[in-house]
């Protein structure tokens, strides 16, 4: 009888382990097909096939294809013809990375809920409401009028989908099987998607409802002097301009319309998840200031940092393209790198595109007021599709200013953009892939220029270094032309608003063979304020001004002093900052062990390196300094910036007695001298118990992490020791850094590459290629990059090839 039972438990609970494995539950996907051996995740392990060379029949190939592996596995692609170029790197992009670029295409489009999870509706619900998918739409009808940027992208797409052909459930990329979902057929639109992806994230800063509520409650004064638009710390990519007649002004007034009654009361701002912060170097130097006498390019994109990587690199060769470099899984060609005639970085413009317009509008939704008649409103509807089969139906109302993000359907009536609209450059149809294509078949300077003069998107900063020793640089882009003030508060949207007027593209900012024998862009200011046409936005300088002062102290630089520039960790703020600290500390009321650590900061040399013992406590010091100087500033529920650190510091310095350093906690009256000693204080009691207990050093507490795109925790990597600092020219935080470090030399016998970026090659969390640069990046190490000439050096050099035929 007991073996009987016993037969029937087993059977009972075999069925339900069979129930439970085969089926998903909730979000998680059926264990069955993840752990079964023969179509599960052991079948990802295999990598025999980058192991060895083989022969690929495939439809579409005109011409044989040979695809070689370095022992990074970059593939440098050697082709007959551009179209089977990109037919083949979009096969190869789809290899490594096939995952990656549809989750890409899907965050874009607003479809993670219904790939992935439920818990993305909100998330999807905004990214509709962006308008990406309307903007990627039209941008892609601009772009196939360019019919030979059509065919590559054409080309690309098919090798896309040759790869997903190929699949089988035994081989689908590891994240299909753990959410349980299969890949999508690949199409040009995808591609776009992801291209206008990452011009919003360069191009989604704005801090109009900021500024709205600050000069309203400052005062013009106060405003101007706490946020002033013409500090004299900056460090511009192009010093002077001969134009006169310029329309900068020292003082922003408020608009007449604007007053308290404009903007919605007791409102919260939307929380955003973009950080002003994300930037990056780039600069060029002369054969007059080089060892070599050949012009060098640096650059280092400064973005989230994610694993897969954001970029992958590839070498393209075909009779009109041998370029090598970088691009974002996905999008045909390199955005950054380098052929045998010139080397191109770039850098985010940081300019204002973004204005939101307050609407008065009817309660049924169905006209908005508009120079005192009623204009219809349109009307776009959305549907979102969820995994569990469910389909949310979304109307986003739309008008002659924009898209409304925030209205009556998304509950958010106590946010303080509620019932405004959206006026973006991302809206409209510009095609930034065909520059970067031109950009890697260039072959002279009339070539590159004709191609950078082809990007009319949101502005970036082209810098270029060639072969015949010429740098330049270029403030590029779609850029409104505004008066003074203009685009920096909420607008009145009861008032038609005209297309706005943009700098002529003759008339932006360039320059070439500058003087200096260097140029340098760091997300600062492109001109000084002598430039002829009044621009805003959200400029950087304290890199800038770090890399001008090295570049201004040496006259032969060489490669390698170049990497060294890029992994500088001395902060230009701490050395402008702590002489002026130190000198309204009060000494004398210091302990024994205060002055101790009074006498380590003044001996510090202001670098953030991996073993310094005291950049944490100026950190931490610093820190306190802002929370007890910036106090009346955090009690508007509604800031979403303090003013900047240059303003702290010229306060403290010129205007120790002012108010802000009043604390509002007490009733005595503190100057800055007050505030600087009592933080100082207070951060060394803190820093000596964590002196104590953890240990001092900067690299040791500089923890940077870097997950995975879906968050799934056991696929990112583990938080990693570094040295820099978000203010040094190594920028790196928690989350964000140099995300691809590239220097080249133009040398005339071929160009010599060096870099790296925080991940590997390959898209597979069971590949040694998924992480291999990983801890050489967190310690400063470049690669060298393999740039072969001709076929036969590549088959002398890599170990293995692929070959694709008809």
């Amino acid at each position: 009888m007991n073996k009987i039972l016993e037969a029937v438990f087993t059977a009972l609970a075999l069925t339900l382990l069979i129930t439970v494995c085969s089926r998903p539950f909730f979000d998680l996907p059926p264990l069955g097909k993840v752990l079964d051996p023969f179509i599960g995740i052991v079948q990802n392990e295999n990598e025999q096939e980058l192991k060895s060379n083989g022969t690929m029949q495939l439809a579409g190939f005109k011409n044989r294809v040979r695809v070689y592996f370095d022992d990074r596995k970059v593939p440098h692609i050697f082709a007959g013809n551009d179209e089977d170029l990109f037919r083949a790197q979009g096969y190869m992009a789809a290899y490594f990375r096939l995952w990656q670029m549809e989750f890409l295409a899907l965050s874009a489009s607003g479809r993670l809920s219904e790939k992935l999870s439920n818990q993305y509706l909100d998330f999807d619900r905004q990214q509709n409401r962006k308008g990406l998918e309307l903007a990627a739409a039209n941008s892609l009808k601009l772009l196939e009028q360019d019919l030979e940027t059509k065919r590559k992208l054409d080309a690309f797409t098919e090798g896309v989908n040759l790869f997903i052909q190929s699949l089988g459930i035994h081989n689908m990329p590891l994240e299909y099987k753990l959410l349980d979902y299969r890949p999508e057929k690949w199409t040009n639109y995808k591609s776009m998607l992801i291209m206008k992806y990452l011009i919003s994230v360069l191009s989604g800063y704005e801090e109009d409802q900021s500024n709205t509520r600050l000069i309203l409650t400052l005062g013009e004064d106060r405003f101007n002097a706490l946020y002033t638009h013409r500090s004299p710390h900056i460090a511009p990519m192009i010093e002077s301009d001969t134009i006169a007649g310029n329309k900068v002004s020292e003082y922003v007034k408020r608009p007449e319309y604007l007053n308290f009654s404009f903007i919605n009361q007791n409102t919260s701002f939307p929380k955003s998840d973009y950080n002003p912060n994300i930037g990056s170097n780039a600069w060029a130097v002369g054969p007059r200031m080089s060892t070599s006498r050949q012009s060098i390019l640096a650059n280092d994109p400064h973005l989230n940092l994610t694993i897969p990587s954001i970029w992958i690199e590839f070498q393209l060769h075909s009779p009109n393209y041998n370029t090598y470099g970088v691009s974002i899984p996905g999008i045909p060609g390199v955005l950054i790198g380098f052929n045998q005639t010139l080397a191109w970085g770039i850098t985010n413009g940081s300019v204002d595109t973004k204005d939101w317009f307050k609407l008065r509008i009817r309660e049924d939704y169905s006209a908005y007021r508009v120079n005192g008649t009623w204009k219809e409103i349109g009307r776009r509807v959305d549907t979102i599709r969820l995994r569990n089969g469910q389909k949310i139906i979304d109307t986003i109302y739309t008008t002659e200013f924009g898209p409304i993000p925030y209205d009556k359907t998304t509950s958010d009536e106590g946010n303080f953009l509620y019932n405004h609209a959206l006026r973006w450059e991302l809206y409209e149809p510009n095609d930034e892939l065909t520059p970067f294509l031109l950009l890697g078949a260039a072959d002279k300077k009339e070539d590159y220029e004709a191609a950078i003069d082809r990007y009319r998107s949101s502005a970036l900063n082209f810098v270029v270094a060639t072969v015949d020793g010429t740098i330049a640089a270029f403030h590029q882009g779609s850029i409104p032309y505004r008066n003074p003030g203009e685009g920096m508060f909420i607008q009145d949207g009861t008032v038609s608003a005209e297309r706005e007027i943009l700098i002529p593209n003759q008339a932006l900012p360039r320059i070439e063979d500058p003087e200096s024998g260097y140029l340098f862009s760091a997300n600062q200011r492109p001109t000084g304020y002598d430039y002829h046409y009044y621009y805003y936005g959200y400029f950087v300088e304290m890199r800038a001004l770090r890399i001008r002062q090295i570049l201004d102290s040496i006259s032969n630089i060489s490669l390698e002093k170049v990497k060294k520039i890029q992994l500088d960790d001395t902060s230009y703020m701490a050395k402008q900052a702590v002489p002026i600290l130190l000198s309204k500390l009060d000494v004398d009321t210091l302990s024994a062990k205060e002055k101790g650590y009074y006498e380590e900061v003044k001996a510090w040399d202001y670098r953030f390196s991996f073993d310094n013992t005291i950049a944490g406590f100026y950190y931490l010091w610093l820190e306190r300094i802002r929370k007890y100087t910036w106090d009346e500033m955090r009690q508007f529920n509604y800031s979403l910036n303090v003013p900047d650190d240059f303003t702290l510091i010229d306060f403290i310095a010129n205007f120790p007695d002012d108010e802000i350093f009043d604390s509002l906690s007490t009733e005595y009256r503190e100057t800055a001298s007050d505030i600087v000693t009592t933080a100082f204080k207070e951060t060394v009691q803190e820093y000596d118990g964590i002196r104590q207990s953890e240990g001092s050093k900067w690299g040791e507490h500089n923890h940077v992490r870097i997950n995975h795109l879906s968050k799934i925790p056991e696929l990112g990597i583990p938080e990693l020791e570094s040295a820099g600092h978000p203010n040094t020219i190594n920028s790196i935080s928690s989350s964000w850094g140099p995300s691809w470090r590239m220097v080249v030399e133009m040398d005339m016998n071929g160009p010599k590459g060096y870099g790296i970026y925080p991940g590997g090659q390959s898209g597979n969390p069971l590949s040694k290629y998924y992480d291999n640069s990983v801890r050489d990046w967190s310690r400063g190490k470049f690669y060298g990059l393999n740039y072969f000439a001709q076929e036969s050096q590549a088959q002398s050099r890599c170990p293995y090839f692929w070959t694709f035929k008809q």
